[in-house]
């Protein structure tokens, strides 16, 4: 009985010595920044997406605590702090990819691109990553320096109303001006029109009409009925008097640096064609 209860207490105390050691003989994970990336521009904000591979070489599992992380200018300011926590574990000898989404105020942007007279900025995505192991390699530190262009949100903005599609559908015509290096294309237009005691809606999708670099285009989108979404003839639209034209809505862009969204939100009086005949 003593000699199995001593037993017991040596195999206990080799596992907790090991325990104890292991610590000192795991190899530190490696931590690489894969990219980063510009999701989103909209009038307030720029939408941002850093993405960490975290490599764990050892016979354990790895828990991560958190990660720290920041992003700024090289040789400037810094734009956000963030931190992300309940992470996934990181399995023995495998990989782990950590998505780090944060949005930026576009202003403070538009006020470091504006600095340096140029549309990119060198971004210095950085951070620190900790473990609740007490591992002596932690915690361990990522960087990245990296050129990116900053999209400028293109200006959308009431054109006419008319003249009709090809199929006598009366159309909406918006005024598109890209003031970027590169082109863009419109993607999606969803928009509510109420004139007068009329409502109608735009709803398309699949455009993939490309407005070039510095360029404007006035783009027709054919009106539908708000409910039965069926086309308006254009024969409806009344012109015989002033009219309160009133826009809502949202055009959606893509750039090769991210998806621009911009709100839409106008009011027109149209002058009746009494008032525009010579």
């Amino acid at each position: 009985m003593q000699k199995n209860l001593f037993g017991l207490c040596l195999t206990a105390g080799l596992l907790v010595a090991g325990c104890v050691t292991m610590g000192d003989v795991l190899a530190p994970p490696k931590v690489t920044v894969l990219d980063l990336k510009i999701l989103q521009i909209t009038p307030r904000s720029a939408r941002f997406l850093g993405r960490i591979q975290i490599d764990n070489p050892n016979p354990v599992a790895l828990n991560v605590q958190r990660v720290d992380f920041r992003l700024g200018a090289k040789n400037g300011g810094v734009f956000y702090q963030g931190q992300r926590l309940s992470l996934p574990l990181v399995h023995n000898q495998a990989s782990q990819v950590l998505e780090l989404p944060f949005a930026v105020p576009l202003a403070t942007l538009q006020q470091a691109v504006k600095s340096q007279d140029r549309q990119d900025l060198k971004f210095e995505f950085s951070g620190k990553l900790f473990s609740n192991r007490p591992w002596p390699s932690f915690p361990r530190t990522f960087r990245l320096i990296q050129i990116l262009p900053v999209p400028r949100p293109p200006e959308v903005g009431f054109a006419a109303l008319g003249p009709p599609l090809a199929n006598r559908q009366a159309a909406l015509w918006l005024h598109v001006r890209n003031p970027n290096t590169f082109s863009i294309q419109v993607e999606q237009l969803s928009c509510r029109v109420d004139l007068g005691t009329a409502h109608w809606v735009v709803a398309a999708s699949a455009l993939a009409v490309r407005v070039p670099a510095g360029e404007s285009a006035k783009l027709p989108f054919g009106l539908l009925t708000r409910h039965q979404r069926q086309p308006v003839p254009a024969e409806n639209v009344p012109r015989d008097r002033d009219l309160n034209l009133r826009l809502q809505g949202e055009m959606v862009a893509s750039s090769p640096f991210g998806d621009l969204i911009l709100p839409i939100a106008e009011r027109v009086t149209l002058a009746s064609d009494r008032d525009q005949a010579p």
